[in-house]
């Protein structure tokens, strides 16, 4: 699971950044609300760790930006991290889109036991995935776009599985490639955009999720 510490103090950031790379995750940092944002559109992580008090946007403004813009930033776990124990300053929190909170100081344990309750809600969710109105269906290898059940073939289905489950990530054709056609990627190799040609030709709002980056690969939103 990939995680993205937002925290403005060096001290606390690496705190976080060692503890939970101790427990196994995968952790991306920013210090401010702008890095932040970036980040997770490149990073794509499913778990936030969102300090309220940070340099120019701040947490509230972060959370509240994610939320407006699930095809940009996607739907990511956020958790913040506050000082502040007044009551309507936590309920502002959940009113912009927080899922959960810790105050400071924190336990480190209590962070990533939380973090751990997410894993699990995921694990069960990972049956389905979802893009916008596509559901993919992990156990039955079955895709419908709305009511409508999507037939795909065994390398359009593989395609769409990947990249729904890093969506958010850029990938390279390179990466694309050795992961979906488990064979050595050979520099002009096309075979990628007809397959995503394929899959926007089946699939009527698949194009509005997709996005090519400038020859190098693609991203789904």
């Amino acid at each position: 699971m990939k995680i993205l510490v937002v925290e403005d103090s060096l001290v606390t950031r690496n705190h976080l950044e060692k503890s939970l790379q101790r427990e196994g995750f995968d952790v991306c940092t920013a210090s401010s609300g702008e890095a932040a944002l970036q980040t997770i559109v490149n990073q794509g992580p499913q778990v936030i760790l969102l300090d309220l008090y940070l340099p120019g946007i701040d947490g509230l403004e972060v959370c509240e930006r994610i939320r407006e813009h699930p095809k940009v930033y996607g739907t990511p776990h956020i958790i913040m991290l506050t000082g502040k124990t007044e009551q309507e300053d936590i309920v502002e929190g959940f009113v912009r889109g927080a899922d959960d909170y810790v105050k400071k100081p924190f336990n480190i344990e209590e962070v990533i036991l939380r973090i751990r309750a997410v894993e699990r809600k995921s694990a069960v969710k990972a049956e389905m995935l979802k893009i916008g109105e596509i559901a993919i269906n992990l156990s039955a290898n079955s895709v419908r776009e709305g009511e409508a059940e999507i037939k795909l073939s065994k390398t359009e289905y593989n395609l769409l599985v990947f990249l729904a489950e890093n969506r958010g990530v850029a990938l390279s054709r390179m990466k694309i490639y050795e992961m979906v056609w488990r064979d050595e990627f050979i520099q002009g190799n096309r075979i990628i955009d007809v397959y995503i040609r394929k899959l926007k030709n089946k699939i009527s709002t698949f194009e509005d999720h997709i996005e090519s980056l400038q020859g190098r690969g693609y991203i789904l939103r």
